[in-house]
């Protein structure tokens, strides 16, 4: 009885990969699933994008109209917006349950503190050269919010947006005369 137990099992593992292989469906006759195209019109298909000719082939060798390929890039076009739709409502969610970090960097002077509501996991040197220290604190918040860090050489960086709150404002980094400015903005729902 344990032989043919054995047997068994040893016949489900070597047959399982064949089954699992041979299970793939093929939409197009002409498609196989060993032609370098095959995932790429497997996802075209999935996505809605094409669905073969009449005879329920794909014909990949035939050249298509300018009407079948603006088709094609305008449902094409419009699964990308629906994935980009999904994938932000994802982040969204995922934003409300992550805690928000913001770093306050300035060259040779201290950044600002925390802003009220934040609290602050590490202050200290970020890097030193010729004397020069670039200060870095590091806050947090369980609040849901959104971070920016608008950046420049030579000149200032434009003002936060409406509605974001400007955590600080400074000289960032300096090398060779050239200068580099950081304005840190955010907001919180």
């Amino acid at each position: 009885m344990k032989r043919y137990i054995l047997f068994t099992i040893a016949t489900i593992a070597l047959l399982s990969p064949m089954v699992l292989f041979s299970a793939r469906v093929n939409f197009f006759p002409d498609v196989h699933v060993a032609d370098w195209f095959y995932p790429y019109v497997e996802e075209i298909r999935e996505w809605g994008v094409i669905n073969g000719n009449d005879d329920g082939t794909f014909a990949p060798e035939r050249n298509i109209n300018r009407a079948e390929f603006s088709k094609m890039l305008a449902l094409y076009d419009q699964r990308v917006d629906e994935k980009i739709a999904t994938s932000t409502q994802d982040v969204v969610s995922q934003i409300d349950n992550t805690p928000s970090v913001m770093h306050l960097e300035k060259f040779n002077d201290i950044p600002a503190d925390c802003p009220s509501g934040w609290i602050e996991a590490n202050y200290g040197i970020n890097w030193k050269e010729g004397g020069a220290n670039s200060y870095i604190r590091t806050c947090y918040t369980d609040q849901a919010c959104q971070t920016m860090h608008l950046e420049l050489f030579s000149e200032l960086p434009p003002n936060c947006p409406q509605g974001w709150v400007e955590a600080d404002f400074g000289e960032k980094w300096r090398q060779s005369g050239n200068k580099k400015f950081s304005r840190t903005c955010y907001i919180c729902r």
